[in-house]
């Protein structure tokens, strides 16, 4: 392994150890964990981010649009949550719908290997893609807190703390290729949909460690420094982080002379 690949390696895991949180007692209900709040967000979620999409991060919350029905487009945020069968999951958020053309446009999405399902936010319903379901609501004339829960066989959709669609048995539509996931965001590609995202949050069996039980890698060449977590570009997820010999540190179009503790834009454009 080169000296880059060292340093790449450790950038990327002191992103995902300065997001973990404090385990808990193995029989203790799941507490809620932050998704995505104020710009911030869990330390290992990925994105579909297809051409014709756009999010902005705005006074009212995360802005997520896509305008585009052309294959591939879809801005999607997605969490491997480790959802156990049995002990169930859920996934909550406070939202205000703006457009959504067809299933899957404003959506969440909870799956637990097992079996899937997502709830479509239309302007004024919601829907369960795969159980059929639907109940009027308005949810585009202010925000609302919508709860996707699952359990066994069972799927139950909240509204405002209320139960709008209570489904037990319909649960049962296959885990596409086993995945164990919760998102929210524009999820198809023939879909058009547009919604601002407050804040969401899960609860499930993702294991947490606290700092203490963490296991640095012992790696000749390789030194891993704790430090607070600092906001590169609002709102946006990266993935990958250089540094050049001089010790230089670039994240797409941004770059660090001081180890990352401030970032400027890059005159030298943007870090493939």
């Amino acid at each position: 392994m080169t000296r880059a690949h060292l340093v790449l390696f450790a950038g990327i895991m002191g992103m995902v150890w300065v997001g973990a949180g404090v385990s808990s007692a193995q029989d203790a209900p799941a507490a809620w964990r932050t998704f995505y709040e104020d710009g911030k967000w869990e330390g290992d979620v990925t994105a579909w981010t297809g051409a014709g999409t756009r999010s902005e991060l705005t006074d009212e919350g995360l802005l997520v649009a896509d305008e585009s029905s052309k294959g591939g487009s879809g801005r999607s945020y997605l969490l491997n949550w480790h959802a156990d069968t049995e002990r169930g999951a859920a996934i909550e958020a406070r939202v205000k719908v703006v457009s959504c053309s067809q299933a899957w446009g404003v959506s969440m999405m909870a799956t637990d290997g097992v079996h899937e399902e997502a709830v479509t936010l239309f302007p004024d319903r919601l829907s369960l893609v795969n159980a059929k379901r639907s109940v009027d609501f308005d949810a585009a004339g202010d925000f609302h807190t919508f709860r996707l829960e699952i359990k066994g066989e069972d799927v139950r959709l909240y509204a405002d703390g209320k139960l709008v669609i209570d489904a037990p048995g319909e649960f049962k539509q296959p885990a596409i290729g086993e995945r164990n996931q919760c998102s929210f965001g524009a999820a198809a590609s023939d879909a058009q949909g547009e919604a601002v995202w407050k804040w969401v949050r899960y609860r499930s069996d993702k294991p947490t460690q606290s700092e203490a039980e963490l296991n640095v890698p012992r790696i000749e060449g390789l030194r891993v420094e704790r430090g607070e977590t600092v906001e590169i570009i609002p709102g946006a997820i990266y993935k990958n982080l250089f540094q050049y010999r001089d010790g230089r540190l670039v994240v797409a179009d941004r770059i660090s002379t001081d180890g990352g503790k401030t970032w400027q834009r890059s005159s030298t454009g943007t870090a493939a």
